[in-house]
């Protein structure tokens, strides 16, 4: 290190000789590229993979104060492209809630003969990406493409039916075994997302959806019942997300009904859910990694 720093103490004298814009040193097998603007250096490390070079590590030296930033990688995106990528995504690679139907819309009170108990949903989310709004990158918009199953209870004393897109419900003279619905969706929240320094983060946007028909189950003493009921096939809803690390938690309300019924009220899905960022989990252990080997090569300058 104390190499580098002669190196780059010696720079300014370089570029207003010959006008250089930068000077490479290997050092090792490492490339060094040292670059002065203004009062401002830059020290950009990269080593070998295979026969391409990829930035290990880069410090920036500012009136005398060192500012070093490590570029990691993840197993979803290849680590150059996310050499710049400060302002990561924060969304629940896989996911567990609880899950409603409400009749208003954020309404905390379930929709006739519906059942909150045993309603859930699970989710993964393949595809995301973010976008920075401020050099600090701690303020950015978020996009994701999520897949959700949902299991959607109601009371077990009654009977659910569909006609014309308008749902029904009939008392039976006994309980059933069972008395659901199931469905497939696809959600794409975008989400105007804060993060700070110590890894935590906030969010709020909209979730446009985009749904299966529902498959209805009941089980009585006459059998098994099955059938496919219709829903609203496109929605919207409110995301709302936070978390620390890899731990993401967050809810969705449906702004739009999931389905209407025959006496003209509207049903609204309402989730609440905690998952695991895998993306924030890789970083962590590529940061750790990356660390102890910017140690080592600073190690190797010093001597």
């Amino acid at each position: 290190m104390k190499k580098l720093l002669f190196l780059a103490a010696c720079l300014p004298m370089l570029a207003g000789a010959e006008e250089v814009k930068d000077t490479t040193f290997v050092v090792n097998g490492k490339s060094i590229v040292v670059d002065v603007d203004g009062d401002k250096t830059n020290v950009k490390v990269y080593g070998k993979d295979g026969n391409r070079e990829t930035k290990i590590s880069e410090m920036n030296y500012i009136d005398g104060q060192e500012v070093e930033r490590v570029f990691v990688g993840s197993p979803f995106v290849p680590t150059e492209n996310l050499q710049h990528l400060d302002f990561s995504p924060r969304f629940a690679t896989v996911w567990m809630g609880m899950s409603s139907i409400s009749g208003k819309v954020m309404g905390s009170s379930e929709l006739d003969h519906a059942r909150y108990s045993k309603s859930f949903e699970l989710g993964v989310t393949p595809y995301y990406m973010s976008v920075p709004f401020n050099k600090s990158h701690s303020l950015g918009l978020s996009m994701a493409a999520q897949v959700v199953w949902s299991h959607l209870c109601f009371q077990k004393d009654c009977a659910v039916g569909e006609e014309g897109g308008r749902w029904h419900f009939k008392e039976l003279g006994y309980r059933a075994d069972g008395n659901n619905i199931n469905f497939l969706s696809l959600r794409v929240p975008f989400m105007f997302t804060w993060q700070s320094d110590y890894d935590f983060e906030l969010g709020i946007g909209l979730t446009p959806e985009f749904r299966t028909n529902a498959w209805y189950r009941r089980k009585g003493p006459e059998g098994k019942f099955t059938d496919t009921y219709k829903l609203n096939h496109v929605g919207l809803g409110l995301a709302l997300s936070w978390g620390f690390g890899p731990v993401v938690m967050g809810g969705n309300f449906g702004l739009t009904p999931l389905f209407k019924t025959a006496d003209g009220k509207k049903a609204y899905q309402t989730s609440a859910y905690i998952g695991f960022d895998a993306l924030a989990f890789m970083k962590i252990l590529n940061y750790s990694k990356d660390r102890k080997k910017n140690n080592k090569a600073k190690a190797l300058l010093d001597n």
